[in-house]
């Protein structure tokens, strides 16, 4: 970068010092330098008068046309143009070097940006707080198979959304699903229900923040349902996901999918990044 402005510095100073040999006015010659013809009257009564005699032509020694460093040092015109064009040479390399450095710098900052984007972005899960589902089974294996009661309802998960990034995210969309079934299906789809509105998780919080959300089995337990999942022959799932936006402009998408495994008395994460994934 120095050398850079060196040479600007140095073109500068060469066209101010050219543009004020061109103004200047050509140096004063002395009068009193120039000899003249002189004319002494005779000193001798009767003596010839010496009149002045007119020097004999010198014929013109012709040195041939100056060439280009010659007149730049001679011709006002010439030494301008020249000046130009190194000051434009001089512009043209410091031009090409500088699109060089920003050929590296933007690069850079681009991925500074995305690094800072990704750093303090929205980060939206879903966390499960609690269930009344082993309490509502084991109250039903207490009372026996002949008093118990036919099905078994009420079912449900206590959830929450919550934001894991620096930065507010924007819920556009979201669905949460609560099943009874043998096997997942394979081409598992979500029914996004409406969101009325904005809601809006600044970072670190979750919504609701006074009261989870709550989700019911789709259908009650029958008696061979319960005897099933007991078994571990079927599983309650509890699937979805959620759409948002980040301060970014920038949309996201997080998935989640579980299974409660009786024997165990627990949630467990199932499918891999396939149903569990975030963007």
């Amino acid at each position: 970068m120095r050398h850079r402005v060196l040479i600007l510095a140095a073109s500068f100073l060469m066209l101010a010092g050219v543009a004020e040999a061109a103004g200047a006015a050509p140096p004063a010659v002395p009068m009193h330098e120039i000899p003249l013809p002189s004319f002494e009257p005779p000193k001798i009564v009767g003596q010839a008068i010496r009149h002045p005699v007119a020097a004999a032509p010198v014929p013109p020694i012709h040195l041939g046309e100056a060439g280009w460093l010659g007149r730049f040092w001679t011709d006002p015109i010439a030494t301008f143009s020249i000046a130009v064009g190194l000051f434009a040479l001089a512009l043209a390399t410091f031009s090409y070097f500088q699109l060089r450095a920003l050929r590296h710098t933007a690069p850079a900052a681009r991925d500074s940006a995305a690094a800072l984007s990704a750093l303090e972005r929205a980060y939206v899960f879903l966390t499960l707080e609690a269930t009344n589902i082993e309490p509502l089974l084991e109250a039903r294996a207490n009372i026996g198979a002949e008093m118990a009661p036919m099905t078994v309802d009420g079912l449900s998960v206590h959830y929450r959304y919550e934001n894991h990034g620096n930065t507010p995210a924007v819920i556009r969309a979201a669905s949460v699903e609560f099943a009874h079934l043998t096997l997942l299906p394979s081409d598992l789809r979500y029914r996004d229900t409406p969101v009325d509105g904005e809601i809006v998780i600044r970072g670190g919080e979750a919504n609701p923040g006074d009261k989870a959300e709550t989700r019911y089995l789709t259908t009650p337990l029958t008696q061979e349902d319960v005897i099933r999942l007991s078994n571990g022959e079927s599983f309650l799932w509890f699937y979805g996901h959620i759409v948002y936006d980040d301060i970014f402009g920038k949309g996201h998408e997080t998935a989640f999918c579980w299974y409660y495994n009786h024997l165990a008395k627990s949630f467990y994460q199932y499918g891999g990044r396939r149903y569990n994934y975030r963007t």
